[in-house]
This record gives structure tokens, C-alpha cells and sequence, in this order.
């Protein structure tokens, strides 16, 4: 889930958008981690200090500070709680979330990686052999057409 949006608020226009994420972060409408059921926080975030989250989210959001958070003191923020001891056994027994991947190549038909040798490169004598009859033939067809008429 979305922590600002909702499904039925698809298809606006990307000025609505916007508006409706500025008013929802204005009226605190928007889904603070510490007030999700647990179950929907992530399991890697299980042993954050979800309070502490609320507030840097709450800091990052405010557009209207005199002094932004800047993207690189919010990762700089986000690693400080995240990265903690508490939540350390969260991290490492992180589920798998991917399904396994089976290589199947060799049961469908045409779906070999194989490919085909490359053609053969001409040499330079057989290039030039080609360019020479070739320039012969068009002088001689343009004699022969000067002629005919």
C-alpha cells in the first residue's frame, strides 16, 4: 500500500496529484508507520523505533521549512534508525521475497541461446575482383546504350 495514495485516486492529473499529496501530508492523512497495523510493516523495519520514523517522515515532508531536509541527510537519517542493533535480527532473517528461478531453456522448444555461425568475410582480392567486373559492366552497358541511341 501506498503511504499517501489510495487506488481510487488513479487516473488525476498529475496537478491533482500533487495537490492531493500536499493536502494529505498538511492533515497528516497519510499512513505514519507507527499507526499501520504491524503485520504491514516491512519486515525489515520490524525493530525501528517507529515513532522516531514518523518524526524524520514528518521533517522530510514539510515543504513549507526553512531549512528542507536534504536527500542526503534523510538517507543519512534513515540509515541511523534503520541500521540499529534492535533491528539487526529483523535484517538478517529478512524472508525470501523472490520466487526460486528454475532454468527452463531446456524444456522449451526454440529457446535455445545458440547462435548461428557468422558468414564468412570476403577477402580483399575477392573484393576487388567484384568492384573491378562490376565498374567494367557499367562502362560497357553505358557504351553500348550511348550507341543504341
Amino acid at each position: 500500500m501506498h503511504p499517501l495514495f489510495t487506488a481510487q485516486d488513479g487516473g488525476l492529473a498529475r496537478d491533482e496529484v500533487c495537490a492531493l499529496a500536499r493536502q494529505r501530508l498538511v492533515d497528516q492523512q497519510w499512513r505514519v508507520p507507527s499507526r499501520i497495523a504491524a503485520h504491514e510493516v516491512p519486515y525489515d523495519l520490524r525493530g525501528v523505533d517507529l515513532p522516531q520514523l514518523d518524526a524524520l517522515f514528518a521533517t522530510a515532508f514539510d515543504w513549507q521549512a526553512a531549512a528542507p531536509l536534504m536527500p542526503s541527510e534523510l538517507v543519512a537519517a534513515l540509515r541511523t534508525l534503520v541500521l540499529t542493533p534492535d533491528n539487526q535480527p529483523y535484517r538478517e532473517a529478512m524472508p525470501q521475497m523472490l520466487a526460486p528461478t528454475v532454468d527452463h531453456s531446456a524444456d522449451l522448444p526454440g529457446t535455445s541461446t545458440l547462435h548461428p555461425e557468422a558468414a564468412a568475410r570476403w577477402e580483399w582480392p575477392t573484393m576487388l575482383l567484384t568492384s573491378v567486373i562490376g565498374v567494367v559492366t557499367a562502362i560497357v552497358l553505358f557504351i553500348a546504350l550511348q550507341n543504341a541511341f
